[in-house]
């Protein structure tokens, strides 16, 4: 392994890089939040070997190849993670009072750093509830557009 020294063009490959990884795993999130139930592990399986393929097709050096690249290798390891998730919430237990559980737990993502209390991740639930319905100005409000104003 060789060390280089920090130069713009370095950060600017490496952030696109990041980038592209980072909207694979997000795109791989909204794939799989459209594909019905009975049918996820199946797409999980094959977005992961599918985009490990594509990853290693691509070849070419500018920053769009590099981007596709990326994004493949950014589902692949999101899906991946999601599939090693699934296999292992049957075959392991995680005890919370044994830190080597864990740290197993975590790893394949079994373990919530949350505190579990009453049936409720007491830090999940203090999040703010976020309402999307369109605002609705109330009745007695007149609303004028700046064209009529003048």
């Amino acid at each position: 392994m060789k060390i280089g020294k920090i130069s713009l063009a370095n950060i600017s490959n490496e952030t696109v890089s990041f980038g592209g990884a980072v909207l694979g795993g997000a795109v791989s999130d909204g794939v799989m939040a459209i594909v019905p139930a009975d049918q996820k592990t199946v797409a999980r399986y094959g977005m992961t070997g599918g985009d490990v393929v594509l990853a290693s097709l691509v070849k070419g050096k500018d920053s769009i190849s590099q981007i596709v690249k990326m994004a493949g290798i950014g589902i692949a390891v999101k899906q991946g993670l999601a599939v090693i998730r699934d296999f292992a919430e049957g075959q392991i237990s995680v005890d919370e009072n044994s830190l080597a559980s864990k740290f197993v737990g975590g790893a394949v993502g079994l373990a919530c750093p949350c505190e579990y209390e009453n049936g409720n991740y007491s830090k999940l639930s203090a999040a703010p509830a976020i309402n999307f319905d369109p605002v609705i100005p109330p009745a007695d409000r007149a609303i004028t557009s700046a064209a009529s104003v003048y």
